[in-house]
């Protein structure tokens, strides 16, 4: 066992002697380069905190100024910290709160306008009252949020007719007794009506924005125009007249009667104006580009497919959903988010005349053919309304609520509509009077 050790030695006694000829080793202890490193770093990582402590020995802290200063520093890096560590539950907890306070104040305001008339309440009232004045203020902070909610969502319900028809009464008590001609005219004088003058040939449809502040009206020649419903101003023409030097120009050969604009409807998001020719097009205008040259204003796309004139167009409530109606007795459908047809729907057997839509996508439709029907887009089928062999066809229609719609007919009669009955729940039987010895029909309607 010994001689083993020995020899064993030797052989590695006799390896690290013997001269190699092999290339002397390049590799570096990296561990120790390592060791070395932190060595030093801890040295001038102490050689800094020495610096500091002296530093900060020989500094005064103790002034007043010094002390106002940084506490104003100190109070900024707070308040970024809480700006910085609001999560998105507490942001939009903070952002209820503050919309609940303006609503309060909306409602002190109007409490305070309302009782500026009234005389001033008793400072001494009883707990309860106080108690019974506090459920009335949430009462009311309740119903301004509802109200502000179904605004929204364009749900918002609001009975006007009889204010409307007071107010109608009231001026139109010194014109009673004059002719029609004569009491236009008078109500003209008076301010109360005012004539738009713009267009050269009839006017044939009007469409208002969802501000309420711009109108668009078409004609017959072609035009489109946007007025200011409060000045009574012509502001800008979104589609030019018809003109003969402008189709020699640009060597086309449209008839005249071709560019009639027959029906215009306007989108809930103030977006988009789309108007219905008798060419059988429908062309979709975007409202918010301004004038480019002598050119359309903002055309954004023209849809054909209809094989008669476009006679009436409608946009589903609170969408970009476009439904359009023409004598080839046919409705098509669109969507504007895409600029893409949908479908085609069959079913009248006359041509189209008056078309709504509320917020379910089930559009009402008004026919030739004597018939309002109510589509179910979704299942594929539609309902049929018939108003009886003495109703003559109706000329307009609008929905009310998503199961409720009225109708104009060309006798003067204006019938209002529930879908789950087939008859009409109500009738007025010559809404506008009689024109000699005939009715005047009901061309328009809307609610």
């Amino acid at each position: 066992m010994a001689g083993g050790s020995i020899r064993k030695r030797k052989k590695v006694t006799s390896q690290s002697t013997t001269p190699s000829t092999k290339k002397p080793s390049t590799k570096i202890d990296f561990a120790a380069h390592d060791s070395s490193d932190e060595e030093s770093d801890h040295e001038n990582l102490r050689s800094s905190n020495d610096r500091r402590r002296k530093r900060l020995n020989d500094v005064d802290i103790n002034s007043d100024d010094e002390e106002e200063d940084g506490g104003g520093e100190s109070e900024d890096d707070e308040s970024e910290e809480e700006e910085i560590s609001e999560t998105v539950d507490e942001k939009r907890v903070r952002l209820a709160r503050e919309y609940l306070r303006s609503i309060e104040k909306k409602v002190d305001d109007d409490d305070d306008g309302s009782s500026s008339e009234e005389e001033e309440e008793d400072e001494t009232a009883s707990s309860d009252a106080e108690g019974e004045d506090e459920d009335k203020f949430q009462n009311k902070v309740g119903m301004k949020l509802a109200r502000e909610r179904m605004k929204r969502e364009g749900t918002l319900e609001r009975t006007i007719a009889d204010r409307v028809g007071a107010s109608v009464e009231e001026r139109s008590v010194g014109t009673a007794a004059l002719k029609e001609e004569e009491a236009a005219k008078a109500w003209v004088a008076a301010g109360h009506a005012k004539y738009l003058r713009g267009h050269d040939l009839t006017v044939t449809c009007v469409a208002l924005h969802c501000s309420g502040e711009v109108a668009y009206s078409g004609s017959k020649d072609g035009s489109v125009c946007m007025w200011d419903v409060e000045t009574g101003t012509r502001k800008e023409m979104v589609v030019p007249k018809w003109s003969r030097k402008e189709q020699e120009k640009n060597q086309k050969t449209v008839h005249r009667a071709d560019g009639e604009v027959l029906a215009a409807a306007c989108s809930d998001d103030g977006r988009y104006l789309a108007v219905g020719m008798r060419d059988a097009t429908t062309r979709i205008f975007d409202i918010r580009v301004s004038k480019a040259g002598k050119g359309l204003r903002g055309m954004v796309t023209s849809f054909k497919g209809h094989k008669g004139p476009v006679t009436c167009l409608a946009f589903r409530d609170q969408s970009l959903q476009l439904f359009s109606g023409s004598d080839d007795r046919c409705i098509r459908h669109y969507n504007l988010e895409e600029m893409a047809y949908i479908e085609t729907l069959y079913g009248h057997q006359a041509g189209i005349t008056g078309i709504d839509c509320h917020r379910n996508e089930r559009p009402v439709s008004t026919g030739r053919d004597r018939t309002a029907r109510s589509w179910k887009i979704a299942e594929d089928s539609h309902l049929i309304f018939r108003g009886g062999s003495r109703v003559s066809s109706a000329d307009c229609v609008s929905c009310l609520k998503d199961d409720w719609f009225l109708s104009g007919h060309d006798d003067g009669k204006l019938s209002l509509w529930m879908t789950d009955k087939k008859k009409a729940v109500a009738t007025v039987d010559t809404a506008h009077g009689f024109f000699g010895s005939l009715p005047r029909g009901v061309t328009s309607c809307c609610a």
